[in-house]
């Protein structure tokens, strides 16, 4: 069998290509690509007894550590709040994330976490956030009557906030216009809604809203006049 020096050229450099692949794989196993730390739950802290009344909101910052292993390490709140700080440091202990790596090995990093209470949502974060209204239209007042003969009144609606960010069902649920015809005006109004969803562990989900509509009506005259003669 005579040696052909093409065949053997053509042979070495498939096995030096493959040999390129399987190294190239192999050591991609063994150093994965860097990342960011990635927070995957982070759960909302418990509301105190003693704040349930009150009518409070503001941002709560805490300064927490990322270690290695997968474990928070230290939690330093930036500035001290009564009642509030205990509870966003013991939430920030539970949080689930994985470790920023850099040159294919895992690394202990601390980073700044904030936490916001408003008292008519709750406590919110980074992955956990009520829907939020972006745009809401007006109902526009008519040009035919004057501002004295007009008064304000509103209309509210229970309203679903799809995780699609569409509008989904429509209740209503107070009218103080006392007209159907405001009603219907309103529900028309709320399917025009545009909104950013709520987040639950950084997932889009449905949630209801309470939405009020104000719009003018003719302003009601009082029956209680006075007939006496003098």
């Amino acid at each position: 069998m005579k040696f052909s020096p093409i065949k053997f050229l053509l042979a070495f450099t498939v096995i030096c290509a493959f040999s390129a692949v399987s190294f190239a794989q192999d050591s991609e196993n063994v150093y994965p690509s860097d990342r960011k730390l990635k927070i995957i739950e982070m759960p909302l802290p418990r509301i105190p007894d003693e704040i349930r009344s009150m009518s409070i909101q503001g941002n709560i910052v805490v300064r927490v550590t990322f270690l290695s292993n997968n474990e928070i390490g230290d939690v330093q709140p930036i500035r001290d709040f009564p009642y509030i700080t205990e509870v966003v440091v013991e939430a920030a202990k539970k949080i689930i994330f994985e470790p920023e790596i850099k040159n294919g090995i895992a690394t202990t990093i601390t980073k700044t976490v904030q936490y916001t209470f408003d008292w008519g949502n709750g406590w919110q974060n980074a992955l956990n956030k009520s829907a939020k209204i972006l745009k809401k239209p007006d109902e526009e007042i008519s040009n035919d009557t004057s501002e004295k003969d007009t008064e304000s009144c509103l209309v509210f609606l229970y309203v679903e906030l799809l995780d699609t960010k569409k509008i989904g069902k429509i209740e209503p649920y107070e009218n103080y216009c006392k007209d159907k015809n405001f009603e219907k005006r309103a529900i028309e109004l709320a399917r025009k809604i545009e909104f950013e969803p709520a987040l639950r562990e950084g997932k889009a989900v449905t949630s209801f809203d309470l939405i009020n509509f104000s719009f003018q009506r003719i302003r009601q005259i009082s029956d209680d006049s006075d007939d006496d003669d003098y």
